[in-house]
């Protein structure tokens, strides 16, 4: 078996990061959005379109991370009651599978972001296509996340991994 690609392990720690960034930067605007609103002063207006940005790019960031950990959706029951040989024919079919999908994913999330390139956020003045712009780049890194599977296929989880007590 392959080795996995160390360049991968560091981009997933970069990517774990932005993905924390987002968490705090959403709990943050959402939070400032409220108590603004419970005041009753509307001076935050800006939090909802970032609060926005930061959802749409925590999706397609943390899909990529999903998709590295191989934490994708698949039917583990289905593919664990085949036979060996057939599990390893429908996991490559599951892989095709998420694969085609990231790859449509790719290109109508690049010609989303072409259309939105002139518009703007009425209220930061923030470009629509920095917004839109994380799919096609999430996508790429699943694209990348799942030729790094296909050359060097991630070790089985133990399935007894989530079973130990403290």
């Amino acid at each position: 078996m392959a080795r996995r690609w160390p360049w991968c392990d560091r981009a997933e720690g970069v990517l774990m990061g932005i993905v924390a960034f987002l968490v705090g930067s959403i709990l943050l605007s959402v939070t400032a959005q409220v108590l603004s609103r419970i005041v009753g002063v509307a001076f935050l207006v800006w939090t909802d379109e970032v609060t926005r940005i930061a959802v749409v790019w925590l999706t397609f960031l943390g899909s990529a991370v999903g998709v590295r950990r191989n934490a994708h959706f698949v039917i583990d029951m289905f593919v664990g009651a085949l036979p060996p040989r057939a599990a390893r024919v429908a996991q490559k079919g599951i892989w095709a599978a998420v694969t085609l999908v990231v790859l449509l994913l790719v290109w109508t999330g690049w010609q989303l972001s072409e259309i939105a390139m002139d518009r703007v956020y009425p209220i930061t003045r923030v470009r629509q296509t920095w917004a839109f712009a994380a799919v096609p780049i999430g996508g790429v890194l699943m694209l990348l996340f799942l030729v790094e599977q296909l050359v060097a296929p991630p070790p089985k989880p133990s399935t007894q991994a989530g079973l130990k007590m403290a």
